[in-house]
């Protein structure tokens, strides 16, 4: 998962760099600061989660645990956008092309370029990794959840 995330995310800064036309290596250092360690704790998550047998528990609980998953990571987005530090190249890119291009497109390449990156990083690993129930349920539910976090996040942040 580790490889298939961070591949995602050199592909999506490559991106980043074609489409503003510059390679701006301060950018570049807060991108890669942010997906590191972010690849990493998401495998390290994902061990943790097998390890505990949260994955074989019945779908009712497996469902319980993504909804808190979610949430957890959904209020730390918040909380990352509030400190304007470092952000998910996929996030740099989002805000790029809501400047530059239709809302409806944007919606929907955020929606195909992972599904292509993961499928390649599929066929090179030969199982599926990074997609699940909870990915379906955060696409549904990303925006009321991380607007829910930040209003109740900005109060409290003065950075």
């Amino acid at each position: 998962m580790t490889e298939t995330i961070f591949t995602e995310g050199l592909f999506v800064i490559g991106l980043n760099i074609l489409l503003v036309g510059e390679f701006v290596p301060k950018e570049f250092g807060w991108e890669l600061t942010f997906l590191v360690p972010y690849s990493i704790f998401m495998q390290l998550f994902a061990n943790l989660w097998r390890f505990w047998g949260i994955d074989t528990m019945n779908i009712f609980l497996r469902f319980g645990f993504d909804l808190l998953g979610l949430v957890i990571a959904f209020a730390g987005y918040a909380l990352y956008q509030q400190c304007d530090c470092c952000f998910h190249p996929h996030d740099k890119l989002t805000v790029y092309l809501k400047r530059r291009a239709s809302l409806k497109f944007t919606k929907y390449f955020n929606i195909v370029l992972p599904v292509i990156i993961i499928l390649l990083c599929s066929l090179k690993n030969h199982a599926i990794f990074a997609f699940n129930i909870g990915t379906v349920i955060g696409f549904f539910s990303q925006n009321w959840i991380v607007s829910f976090w930040q209003e109740r996040l900005e109060p409290c942040c003065h950075f």
